[in-house]
């Protein structure tokens, strides 16, 4: 399954990252990084620094990934 995280490199979503990978799922991550941290990122977790209030930016991400899920 397709996997959209926000805030996945902060220490909460990291951690539902780490599972959603070890699940087999596909991840990709929107997060600003205000808090969080790359090295939070597994490698294989594509990042997109971005706001998410940042509509138009994550329109772009949306339409591009395809999240078959969201997970806020």
């Amino acid at each position: 399954m397709r996997v959209l995280v926000t805030g996945g490199a902060g220490f909460i979503g990291s951690h539902i990252v780490d599972l959603l990978v070890q699940e087999g799922h596909e991840v990709t991550i929107i997060d600003d990084l205000s808090s969080g941290s790359k090295k939070n990122v597994p490698a294989q977790v594509k990042l997109e620094v971005a706001d998410i209030c940042d509509r138009s930016k994550v329109e772009s991400i949306i339409s591009q990934f395809k999240p078959e899920m969201v997970c806020h």
